[in-house]
């Protein structure tokens, strides 16, 4: 079916641009008229990049907020999302509430028209989605959505402003190292050679690393992007090599603890957000297992489906696995024999996200002296290695 780019006038008579699949430019003129649109001028052919590219999660994240709060107000649904889409600073977002505006028109709910964007509105959405409509509740499912999606925002900046600063420290030490091996060493290579004094072992050894850096670089970069190109294709073909990676992510020195907090808070939020909507906890666990980002867990959720179908209970499952702490397992059981199993998790998930917050803090407290001591170390080295034989020549001079 050709995807049509066209001009049409409003109700108010201002012109809107978009974007709709159709599959004759009458059906679009008709599929327009049912938006409150007059067609002006309709084209095919493939739209540019920018425009081809998904929202982001902010723009989602903004939009269920917004789509809630509208719906909260009494606002009917089509007309929050015209005017959520006339308000979109972006084409895509645009184009991905045309064809919401398209579908629900056309007599599909909210979910169905998601489900028909796979790309854009991932599953757990739909069915969140989905089961605020079959409840009732689908209000309070979207200021739901808008907070899960907040959530994960907030968690992943968090973790990336964390990481900035050492990595723009590691890329300045990079960048120092590298000028000085191809630019500075050489010419003081030049000096001390042709000076006909025995040289040091770490001279020697740093004019070598410079001579090899000068000469063999571009076949360095080729051998490090062929070796990239080898683990990407094994990572995404061979499944047993992924699941080693995962686990092996979880046992990192410093980094595999914050990560498991960082999933297993992933893990709380959305499993309190799923059954707060109304999903029952088989379908929770189903959606959770792509959300958690690691196949082990993946894993040990799958069989902890397994084992609530054969009919043991959920706290029993959890902690037979053996990859969930006894945080986790002692807020399931109290969420079991109360009825508040949201609840129990939203505390879990609270505790996490401080822990993070902490964990976090003394990462940066740890690794901003070590990089600052790592440089000092690799100029001291340079400089011991550099100008110790030019003191030792010109004290001989002296002499």
């Amino acid at each position: 079916m050709p995807r049509y780019r066209y001009l049409a006038l409003d109700t108010g008579g201002h012109k809107q641009r978009g974007q709709m699949d159709a599959g004759t430019l009458p059906e679009l003129d008709l599929q327009l008229q049912a938006l409150g649109l007059d067609l002006i001028d309709a084209r095919t052919g493939a739209t540019s990049r920018w425009q081809r590219k998904p929202p982001s999660r902010a723009e989602l994240m903004m939009f269920f907020m917004n789509l809630g709060q509208l719906s909260r107000a009494g606002v009917p649904l089509i007309d929050a999302l015209s005017d959520l889409r006339d308000t979109a600073e972006h084409a895509a977002l645009r184009n991905s509430l045309d064809d919401l505006i398209g579908a629900i028109k056309t007599g599909s709910a909210l979910s169905n028209a998601m489900a028909q964007q796979p790309k854009i509105f991932e599953p757990l959405l739909v069915s969140m989605a989905h089961t605020g409509e079959e409840s009732g509740q689908l209000t309070e499912v979207l200021a739901q959505i808008g907070t899960l999606l907040s959530w994960r925002e907030t968690l992943g900046q968090q973790f990336r402003t964390a990481l900035l600063y050492p990595a723009i420290l590691a890329l300045t030490i990079g960048a120092v190292v590298l000028f000085l091996m191809v630019y500075l060493v050489p010419q003081l290579a030049d000096f001390l050679l042709a000076s006909g004094q025995t040289l040091p072992w770490q001279t020697r050894l740093l004019i070598g690393l410079s001579d090899l850096c000068i000469r063999y670089w571009p076949h360095a970069l080729l051998l490090i992007a062929l070796l990239w190109l080898i683990f990407y294709i094994a990572l995404h073909r061979l499944h047993g090599l992924r699941l080693r990676i995962d686990r092996y992510k979880l046992k990192l020195w410093l980094l595999g603890p914050l990560l498991q907090k960082i999933i297993l808070a992933r893990f709380a939020s959305a499993f309190a957000m799923m059954y707060r909507s109304g999903l029952s906890v088989f379908d929770c666990l189903t959606h959770l297992q792509p959300l958690l980002g690691n196949r082990v867990l993946s894993a040990a959720l799958m069989q902890i489906r397994q084992d609530i179908e054969g009919g043991r209970s959920l706290t029993e499952s959890f902690r037979d696995s053996g990859l969930f702490p006894a945080l986790i397992t002692r807020m399931l059981h109290i969420g079991e024999t109360t009825g508040g199993l949201d609840e129990a998790l939203l505390n879990v998930s609270e505790l996490y996200n401080r822990d993070i917050q902490a964990t976090l803090r003394r990462m940066q407290l740890m690794i901003e002296p070590a990089m600052t001591l790592l440089l000092g170390i690799l100029l001291g080295w340079i400089m011991l290695a550099v100008l110790g034989p030019v003191y030792d020549l010109v004290a001989g001079s002296a002499l």
